[in-house]
């Protein structure tokens, strides 16, 4: 009887994760919540949805529109550069600065390794954006 018990008690664990993926993908497609995750799986989640934030916000302030989301990128080709390559460009720069900052303690106090990391995912995802998108 107590096997029975296990199964349906089993049953019921798979039906509840199952209702908490559905709830929470339904609200936030970025973020799934659950109280089975590892470490690992949870800090990338926060990475991810942290840089989501970040570009949302900083797409307003460097005049990113739904017509136009790459405007700032597109700079780069009045000084003959691609916006391939003006977006590499800012990536080799986080990738210095992180290995700077790997090496010594930051003298800037508003831009952690932590910042210059997330600056480096988000090039990377808008990067990948723009190619499929160009």
């Amino acid at each position: 009887m107590s096997g029975a018990k296990t199964i349906l008690n089993d049953d019921l664990l798979c039906k509840e994760y199952k209702r908490e993926i559905k709830v929470s993908s339904t609200i936030n497609p970025v973020r799934v919540e659950s109280s089975f995750e590892n470490v690992l799986i949870k800090d990338v989640n926060d990475t991810f949805q942290k840089c989501f934030d970040t570009l949302q916000l900083k797409n307003k302030d460097y005049g990113g529109s739904d017509k136009t989301p790459y405007s700032n990128f597109m700079n780069s080709t009045i000084v003959g550069v691609s916006v391939e390559k003006g977006i590499m460009v800012r990536m080799m720069d986080k990738v210095s600065r992180i290995n700077t900052l790997l090496e010594k303690e930051n003298v800037v106090k508003d831009e952690s390794i932590n910042d210059t990391l997330e600056d480096l995912i988000n090039y990377v995802a808008i990067l990948k954006s723009y190619l499929k998108n160009k």
